[in-house]
Formats: C-alpha cells, structure tokens, sequence
C-alpha cells in the first residue's frame, strides 16, 4: 500500500530522475474474507432487517447482496456498516451472495461462504382449523391442526400481542 512515484532513464542513461507529478497509488485488494459471517442469514421478503457482520468491519466498509451466480464486480452501490450492521429491504425471494468493500477500495469481492436466503412472507391462511378452541391454563392439551404445515413452527401469543414479536 501506498503512493509511488515514477524514476525513470532514458535508453543509454546512468540517472535515474523523478518524473514531476507523475505518482501512483496502489492499495491492497478487497479480500474474499473480509466478512466471516453474517446473522441472521435468512429474511423475510420485503421486511427490514437489520443484518450483523463478523468481524466488525470499518465504519466506511460497504457491502450489497447480489443474486447468487451474479459478479459483484455489478455492483455499482453499497451500504456503509455502522457498528457492524446495517438494515436491508429486499424484494425478491431467493438466495443472494454478499458482495464485500473494503474502505478506500474500488473493488466489490464476493465473500467466501457468505449467503442470505430471502423467504417468501407467511402468509395468514396456512393454518385453517383447529379442533379445540378452549382449554384450561395449566393443563396440557392436544390441539390437532389442519392445513399446510410441513417444517412449520408456531407459538401461542396472547389476542393483542403482536406475532412479530416471538
């Protein structure tokens, strides 16, 4: 890293003479670790998200999720990280690959083993029947539950609470 200037001779020469304004600046590249992880690595479709990269990165490190199967070298905006984490709103379902900027750097680099799923939302009707709609507190209850289930999980919130928050 750092700023170079150009010394040059001319065919023949015995001197070496430093070439006035002419100077260059070289900077390591964005390395492909720079994250080694992020959490939670799946989001719901657009939803905010606030996102946490390990290790923390520099306040003026930028990262973009992309596609998996797209360059980063598209990548034309970033996010800045503030305190290792930003929020992201991402529209489409699939599974992206994290797209990593170091500070002062130019290049975007894919990081090695880094992806975040975006999953459809839930949506309302999943569950359309149970068959008990009453019971005891304390007491232990089995509930049969029709619809489409499979991989599912669910938790009891008491009517008022808002589900988001379990």
């Amino acid at each position: 890293d750092g700023t170079y200037k150009l010394c040059f001779r001319e065919t023949g020469g015995s001197d070496s003479v430093e070439q006035t304004g002419i100077s260059i600046t070289a900077a390591s590249a964005t390395q492909a670790d720079g994250i080694t992880s992020i959490s939670p690595t799946s989001i719901t479709v657009s939803t905010a998200s606030t996102i946490t990269f390990e290790p923390t990165p520099d306040t003026s490190d930028k990262v973009a999720f992309v596609t998996t199967g797209t360059a980063c070298s598209s990548v034309t905006v970033g996010t800045g990280i503030s305190g290792g984490s930003a929020s992201f709103t991402i529209g489409t379902a699939t599974t992206y690959d994290l797209c990593f900027q170091a500070s002062g750097m130019t290049d975007w680099v894919k990081q090695t083993g880094i992806s975040l799923t975006v999953r459809a939302s839930t949506g309302s009707g999943i569950i359309i029947a149970i068959d008990t709609t009453s019971t005891t507190v304390g007491t232990a209850t089995t509930i049969l539950f029709t619809g489409n289930l499979a991989g599912s999980l669910g938790d009891w919130v008491l009517t008022g609470t808002a589900c988001s928050t379990i």
